[in-house]
Formats: C-alpha cells, sequence, structure tokens
C-alpha cells in the first residue's frame, strides 16, 4: 500500500536519520519509511504548513511523553524560518528532561528536575516559551505545586548562534516573589506579543478560597516584572476556588478567560469574565489545551484535535484524529498570529525527530 502523503513529504528526511540515502531507496525499490504517529495525524497536518523537520535525537528507551517547543519565529514569513530548533522536553521515569535541539538534531545544554508529586492529569511544569530576543531562544519553565504553596519558576534560554543552552539564575518562588505573599498560582499560560516585545504570563490564583486572576511580564533576565496583587474574582464559582491545579488560559484586553480541570472522571471548563459572569461551558467536555486570538479554544486531548466555538456555552466546530501532534503556542511571524504545532516521530534504536507545523490562526476554523 503506498504512504499517506504527508510520510512522503518528509522521507528524505526520515530516511537520512536511519542512515539510508534516498538513493539506496530508489535502488532497492522501496517505500518511504512508514511512521505510524504520522499516519494518524496525516489529515491534519496535511493542511498545515510543514515548518521543517530536526533530528534525528537519540534517547533512552524509556524515554515516554515527548515534547517540543520550537523557539519562537522571527522570520517575517513561515518560508522564512528555515530549520526549526527549539527545546526538546520528555520524561524518563523519575524525571523530566529538557534539551535545546539545533541542526541536525545536536543538544546542548541538557537539564533534569524531579517528578515527584506529578499529577497524571496535568503537567508539573509548563513550558511558557517566550519571544526570541536578539537571537536569542529562551523558556520559562514553572513549577506547579499541587500541595502547597511552593511553586517555582525558571528560565533556559540559548544562542541561536551556538544552540548551547544555559540555566538562567536558579529557581525562586512565585509566591512572594512575583506577588504579594498568599496568592498561590494554580495554573497560567503565555499571551503572545508582537516581537520584540516579551511575553506576558497571565495567571489564576487562590487566596484562602478566593479566585484571583492576573499577568506579568517576563523581564528577559530570568524573572517576571513583578505585578500587582490580583483583584478577586468575585463571580468565580465555588468549584474553582476550591481547587489546587488547573489549566488556565486569559484572554489579555478582551477580559474573557478560560479555566479547565478534572473531576469526577471528566474534563470541565469554565468561562470567566473577572467580577463580572461565570459560565460553565458544558459543550466543552475535553481538555483545553489553548486559547486562541480568534476567540476558540483547542484541545488535543485523547490523540483528537477540537476547536471549540466560546460563544454561550461552548460547541464543538469540528474533531479530526490527530496522534500525538501537541499544540505548542500562538505567535507572530511578521504582523500575523500562526497556531505552531509539532509532532514526535519515533524512528528505531531510540532515535526521534521532530516535525514543526503551522497554520495561520484565522484560518483554524476552516481546518476541519
Amino acid at each position: 500500500m503506498r504512504p499517506p502523503r504527508a510520510v512522503i513529504s518528509i522521507a528524505a528526511a526520515v530516511a537520512a536519520a536511519a542512515g539510508i540515502t534516498a538513493v539506496t531507496l530508489a535502488l532497492a525499490g522501496c517505500a518511504p519509511p512508514y511512521l505510524e504517529a504520522l499516519d494518524q495525524a496525516a489529515n491534519v497536518v496535511g493542511k498545515m504548513a510543514l515548518v521543517g523537520t530536526i533530528g534525528p535525537m537519540d534517547l533512552s528507551d524509556r524515554a515516554t511523553n515527548l515534547r517540543f517547543y520550537p523557539a519562537k519565529p522571527t522570520a517575517s514569513s513561515v518560508g522564512g524560518i528555515g530549520t526549526p530548533c527549539g527545546f526538546a522536553v520528555w520524561d524518563d521515569g523519575a524525571n523530566e528532561n529538557i534539551s535545546f535541539l539545533s541542526g541536525s538534531g545536536g543538544s546542548g545544554g541538557g537539564q533534569s528536575n524531579s517528578l515527584a508529586g506529578a499529577d497524571p492529569n496535568y503537567p508539573l511544569y509548563d513550558y511558557a516559551v517566550m519571544n526570541t530576543i536578539s537571537g536569542t531562544a529562551a523558556v520559562m519553565v514553572i513549577h506547579y505545586d499541587p500541595t502547597a504553596a511552593a511553586s517555582q519558576y525558571l528560565e533556559y534560554n540559548a544562542p541561536l548562534s551556538t544552540g548551547v543552552m544555559t540555566q538562567v539564575g536558579s529557581w525562586t518562588g512565585v509566591n512572594g516573589a512575583l506577588l504579594p505573599s498568599g496568592w498561590i498560582p494554580i495554573g497560567g499560560a503565555v499571551q503572545p506579543a508582537l516581537p520584540p516585545t516579551l511575553d506576558n504570563y497571565g495567571a489564576l490564583f487562590i487566596n484562602g478560597g478566593t479566585v484571583g486572576e492576573s499577568g506579568a511580564s517576563f523581564n528577559g533576565t530570568g524573572g517576571f516584572v513583578a505585578g500587582s496583587a490580583p483583584s478577586p474574582d468575585t463571580t468565580a464559582p465555588a468549584t474553582v476556588a476550591g481547587l489546587t491545579r488547573a489549566l488556565y488560559y486569559a484572554g489579555g484586553a478582551t477580559n474573557t478567560n478560560f479555566v479547565s480541570y478534572y473531576s469526577g472522571g471528566n474534563w470541565i471548563c469554565y468561562k470567566l469574565v473577572p467580577s463580572t459572569s461565570s459560565t460553565l461551558m458544558s459543550g466543552i467536555t475535553h481538555r483545553v489545551d489553548g486559547f486562541l486570538s480568534t476567540g476558540d479554544v483547542l484541545s488535543t486531548d485523547g490523540g483528537m484535535l477540537r476547536l471549540y466555538n466560546t460563544s454561550g456555552t461552548g460547541s464543538q466546530r469540528w474533531a479530526m484524529q490527530s496522534g500525538g501532534l501537541q499544540f505548542c503556542y500562538e505567535a507572530y511571524v511578521g504582523s500575523t498570529l500562526y497556531a505552531f504545532f509539532s509532532l514526535a516521530l519515533p524512528l528505531t534504536h531510540g532515535k526521534w525527530i521532530f516535525n514543526v507545523y503551522a497554520i495561520p490562526t484565522s484560518s483554524m476554523q476552516g481546518l476541519g
């Protein structure tokens, strides 16, 4: 059977990663290597632009939960981005590891962080990729501790000229350092900014059963521009006020935010307009993984890419099989906002490659 078009499109990259030239394949009469993970996502990624493929990366056979966060683009067009580089993240049992990949998969400056206390429904570490400023890729890692007011943050950056990742400073407590003492962060996400402006991070906080929502800009030197205390959200539901961890996405100037949390075997979503209204989004029944500038939210829960309309109580626009496709972030390419995705593809003997895809956010509704 002929492999899907999406598989053929990266045949040369896969063959090279496996040490097989295209000429060898042709002489042998072989079809391009078949990648099940790519086949599962073919209908979705075939409608996106393939930014590029990076790898192979050698990992232990124990590596699980692989993700790739490309450095935010500085080019004025997707075609001008070139071979992607960025932060690869994977688990090995006791630890979560991060390394910077560039070129043909070379890595520099790997780091490991403990997975002790991880909740299977939420990431223990949130990887907030920042705008690439002055030729340096950067990611702020927020460690959400659901058991105590001990959440911390730490920045890693990598000059694109060297590809060597370094740690900026040391782990710093969010509570008391970023905000007045007492406010405990339980979730947050990056709000994209037009380069070279530094991005903002919007977060949801709890203080003795009171819900607060606030944001702070990254300062470019390993921390945040200190934020003010969140204003209490007087209309937030009591169920949200009782959470110790959630997924949260702030709408910035729209003042419309979304919180997604797991309870009783189901994912529940609320739309929060601080101190104005809260709406149970009964039409959004899967984990929310991103809030787009179009006003829609998306989910990659259960190997399906779903897009939801957020009017009223929410409704599904479409759903498509996507396998292990990961939503990375929304970012500007020139003056246009794009949604970026990545897909980890296993080869043999612990080798992996990563595909990076992009689509104008305004085209997402027509994807399904």
